[in-house]
């Protein structure tokens, strides 16, 4: 089973991306957009787990911050002709630490996970290739703030038609008194 930790967004975030991803495709020659369900933030990718019920059983008591999402501008990394669009975020400090609390409990219980260097983001588009240039820098975002209340361990399974997502086990994140809402 594939798995990862997320941050799942709310339903005005999503909206509004949805209405930012439709204008960015109609610059597009070709490119799909993440769908409005899929859209969140990756806090740690693990990859192949044989065993869900240990790694359930082993994150049950995860007590981790709140975390405020706050959206720097549109960004992209490149591959070739086309190019992975995405919402670039500050990697604040309570960011940073919620990642890294969820890298070390998985450390501690011997569970193998992507070592890639954590970037604050959330998928827009893929495979996108551009009709003109376009200096997505220059784009505005104009997203309210979002506080994260909850943290998600989903399975990803994969197919032709993209990516689906299914919830496995929804960890509430902790007010600054170590209240879990």
């Amino acid at each position: 089973m594939r798995v990862f930790f997320a941050i799942p967004l709310n339903d005005v975030w999503k909206d509004q991306l949805q209405e930012l991803q439709a204008n960015l495709l109609a610059r597009a020659e070709k490119g799909r957009a993440t769908p409005k369900d899929n859209l969140h933030l990756t806090i740690q990718f693990i990859g192949e787990v044989e065993d869900i019920e240990n790694l359930v059983l082993a994150t049950s008591k995860l007590s981790l911050p709140e975390v405020n999402m706050d959206p720097k501008g549109i960004a992209s990394f490149k591959r070739g002709r086309e190019e992975l669009v995405y919402l670039d975020l500050n990697s604040s400090a309570a960011l940073v630490r919620l990642h890294q609390c969820v890298r070390d409990m998985l450390k501690q219980q011997r569970i193998s996970f992507d070592l890639k260097k954590f970037k604050a983001h959330i998928t827009l588009l893929r495979r996108v290739q551009w009709r003109e240039e376009v200096d997505l820098f220059q784009m505005e975002v104009d997203l309210p703030p979002y506080l994260a209340k909850e943290l998600v361990l989903y399975e990803s399974r994969l197919s032709r038609e993209g990516a689906s997502y299914r919830r496995i086990k929804t960890y509430p994140l902790c007010d600054r008194d170590g209240i879990k809402r």
